[in-house]
This record gives structure tokens, C-alpha cells and sequence, in this order.
């Protein structure tokens, strides 16, 4: 789990007229040292004698105490310590980085860094709130950072030029700086890095194609295994053989009627037909329901879209977008999500397609939808 509190916190961008100064969150640093507290306190209370001698602490434990609040010192000073401080003077960057054993200074021209880089963070915020029934609680929510950076060639460190809490691609925002550095852009594509020149930015992917600039097979051969494809004179569709819920909730929901049956067996047949049995064929109605509704993916000669197949319907998800304004589709790891997806991107929004299907079966839906989009 990747906690918030423990990245570069707020929303911030580099311009010409401001700093970009980051910092992490000071409010979990706070509460670290609170606990480092209890815990040092405790050995301390029972060191001193303070405690009953019925109530002495075993010196297995102790040791576990020192060493807890220990390190949350130690993880608390090294939050508190951390910062990243961009300064921009037309092309130059000075780059200050401080840690916890110490500050470095780094001014550096655009042209010595390699491109301009995007990623995605998924991320738990930790917080608290409040109920009149049970006071005070904790809390956890999921928070999605946008992030552009300059990536150089050589050290291992990158510069954090703009940080969005939003799900949206900030592509403008991220062309914008590869124009005004004249970098090229970075593009994450599974396993592989492209780059995008700047004289090939706001270009469309069929603009690509018909200049020859686009690079990749414009076929894909046959479909794996996990989509199925139908083509018609005017839209093509693609199905994904799973459950739109995914096969986790799946499994969960197909294991309830096998539970309440065995339970009914157990308390007696009279059980069965009285209680249990209505139950069971609920929960199969529901699983039975949730088998047959499948993610699908319809291309059209003008938009392509994300569609939820339902039976006796179909519904139309919120995201689609215009071929006309596709200009990059790459498979994405988002940093802190197990799954990887198709991220379909331009200046008109994103379009995120097929979650959690394996990396090669992306691939050749990359592929194929490539070729669909320059030749519809």
C-alpha cells in the first residue's frame, strides 16, 4: 500500500514564475512520533518502576517497543526531512533535493535531461473522522496523482515539474513542457520507452500514420483467447470474456449458494425449502446475472467507446472519445495498481480500456485498435 502522506503532497506546477517547492505530509509525522511516544513511554514507565510488578513487561517485549518507536522516529524525521525544490530561469533548472543526511544543489540546462515523462500514482489517504456514535476513527481513501517529470540520462533521480490529484492525463500540460524545454516526450508502453519529437506533437494518430512517423505493426492477427471480435460493416466490437465485475467478486458471489446449501443440509430439509432455498435461488439469479454481463469495446467509424453488455441491454459507459482525436495509445502500469490497462490519449481526454487483462493480450489490442483507428 502506498500512503499519500508519504509522497509529495497538494496540487503544484513549474512555471516561469513559480517554484515548484514539494513536501511531504507533515500531519502522519506527527502522528508517528505520537505513537514513537506511547511506546517509549511504556518501556520508560516500566524501566523506572512504575509499573505493577504483576504488570512487568517481558524483555522480548521491551526490545519490540525500543525498536518500534525507534523506527518511527526515525520514518518520522525522514518524512519532515524530505523536499524538492525546483527553481526555472528560462531553460535553466537549479534542483535542490534535501533528505535526511543532507541537502544537494543541481543547476542544470533542458538540454541536458532526456524528455518530458508522465505517470500515475494510486495512493491511500490516510485520515480521520468523526461519529457520535463511535468518536473519533480512522479512515482510508484512494487518491490518483498525475505527475510529469524530467527524466535524465544518466542519474537515477527525476525532476518533478507538475503534480495534479486528478484522474484525468494532464496532456496539454505535458506537451506543453516538452515544447517549451524542445524535449520529446517519454511514453511508457509496457515494457518499452518511445519517444514522441517535438516537431510530432498535437499529431493525431492517423496524422502519424500518413506522414510514416507511426511506429508499430498496424495488424494485430488473430484475438487471444480472453476477447472475442465481431465486425460489421459499420462498428466493430470487442467482448471480454469475463465478468465486467472482474473474477475475484466473481468466485465470491459463485461460492454463496454452495455455503447456504451445505448450511442448509446441516440445520435440516425443513430449512431448505422454509429459509435457505429462496436464498439460494437469489444469490444463482444474481451470479447468473453477473456472468453474463461482459465489458465491451465499440469502434465506430467516427468514436470508440467503453460499453457494459447487459442481458436484454447495453448500457454506454461514461468514457469514449473521437478517433480524430486519438493521438498516442500505449499499455500503462499505474504505480500502485496491480493491474495494467490500454490508455487511449489526446487533448480531448483519456480512455482507459481493458484493466486487468494479461500485458500481451494488451498488446495486441493496442495493436489492433492502432490499425482501426487509421484506417477507419
Amino acid at each position: 500500500m502506498r500512503i499519500y502522506q508519504l509522497t509529495w503532497q497538494g496540487d503544484f506546477r513549474l512555471t516561469s514564475r513559480t517554484d515548484v517547492r514539494a513536501r511531504r505530509g507533515r500531519g502522519l509525522s506527527i502522528f508517528m512520533l505520537a505513537l514513537a511516544l506511547f511506546f517509549g513511554g511504556t518501556y520508560l514507565a516500566d524501566l523506572l518502576g512504575w509499573t505493577p510488578a504483576e504488570g512487568s513487561i517481558e524483555p522480548e517485549v521491551e526490545r519490540a517497543l525500543i525498536l518500534m518507536a525507534a523506527g518511527l522516529v526515525f520514518l518520522a524525521v525522514w518524512n519532515l526531512s524530505g523536499a524538492h525544490d525546483v527553481t526555472l530561469k528560462g531553460k535553466t533548472l537549479r534542483i535542490r533535493r534535501r533528505g535526511l543526511f543532507g541537502s544537494r544543489v543541481d543547476e542544470l540546462t533542458a538540454e541536458a535531461f532526456q524528455g518530458v515523462a508522465h505517470e500515475t500514482l494510486r495512493c491511500q489517504k490516510l485520515g480521520w473522522n468523526w461519529s457520535p456514535h463511535f468518536g473519533i476513527y480512522p479512515t482510508i481513501s484512494d487518491v490518483t496523482l498525475q505527475r510529469l517529470l524530467l527524466v535524465h540520462p544518466q542519474h537515477s533521480w527525476q525532476v518533478l515539474l507538475r503534480q495534479d490529484l486528478d484522474d484525468e492525463v494532464p496532456r496539454k500540460e505535458w506537451e506543453g513542457y516538452a515544447k517549451r524545454f524542445d524535449l520529446p516526450l517519454l511514453i511508457g508502453d509496457g515494457e518499452q520507452l518511445h519517444e514522441r519529437q517535438p516537431e510530432n506533437l498535437d499529431k493525431t494518430l492517423r496524422q502519424l500514420a500518413e506522414e510514416g512517423r507511426l511506429a508499430g505493426p498496424a495488424t494485430a492477427g488473430p484475438p487471444p483467447w480472453s476477447l472475442s471480435l465481431t465486425s460489421a460493416p459499420d462498428r466493430i466490437v470487442i467482448t471480454v470474456r469475463r465478468p465486467a465485475v472482474g473474477w475475484r467478486w466473481f468466485t465470491a458471489a459463485a461460492a454463496l449458494p454452495p455455503a447456504l446449501l451445505i448450511g442448509g443440509i446441516a440445520n435440516g430439509p425443513s430449512t431448505i425449502w422454509s429459509t435457505t432455498g429462496p436464498l439460494i435461488v437469489l444469490f444463482m439469479a444474481v451470479v447468473a446475472y453477473l456472468a453474463l454481463a461482459r465489458p465491451q469495446i465499440i469502434v465506430t467509424r467516427e468514436r470508440i467507446g467503453r460499453y457494459l453488455m447487459l442481458p436484454f441491454l447495453q448500457a454506454r459507459l461514461r468514457d469514449d472519445l473521437a478517433l480524430g482525436d486519438i493521438e498516442q495509445i500505449n499499455v500503462r502500469k499505474i504505480s500502485g495498481d496491480r493491474h495494467r490497462s490500454l490508455l487511449l490519449s489526446g487533448d480531448a481526454g483519456s480512455l482507459v480500456l481493458g484493466r486487468g487483462l494479461p500485458a500481451s493480450h494488451l498488446e495486441w489490442l493496442r495493436d489492433y485498435l492502432t490499425g482501426a483507428i487509421i484506417t477507419a
